[in-house]
């Protein structure tokens, strides 16, 4: 007897989706600055990763010993959105100062210099 897996609708439905999905998060930055939208375009970004990472646990058997590669890349992905929207409300914050009377705080240059240096 042979047995083979069809993962077709898994490719369809769950990879493709989620690999676009991660390529959108990387286009937030394409976003201008001063339009207001690039922190809700990232949260929703992450929101439907969450959705699919509830549809991906829901199709994983509840007593298996090992975690998925994809619950793990999708978790991953989300973290990485977490990062992108503090990026983009920081961003944000500094584009919208007043320049000449808001200095910028020693945080944001601690954060500046940090950049700077792990720039390639």
């Amino acid at each position: 007897m042979k047995l083979k897996r069809k993962s077709t609708f898994y490719v369809f439905y769950i990879l493709i989706p989620i690999v676009l999905l991660s390529f959108l998060n990387v286009l937030t930055f394409a976003l201008p600055v001063l339009s207001g939208e690039r922190a809700s375009y990232a949260i929703t970004v992450i929101l439907s990763l969450a959705v699919f990472l509830t549809i991906t646990a829901s199709e994983i058997p509840k007593n298996s010993d090992t975690i998925s590669v994809i619950s793990v890349y999708i978790t991953a992905i989300i973290a990485l959105g977490t990062a992108n929207v503090i990026t983009s409300l920081l961003e944000s914050r500094l584009a919208s100062r007043d320049k000449n009377m808001d200095k910028i705080g020693p945080g944001f240059m601690a954060l500046y210099r940090l950049a700077r240096k792990c720039q390639c």
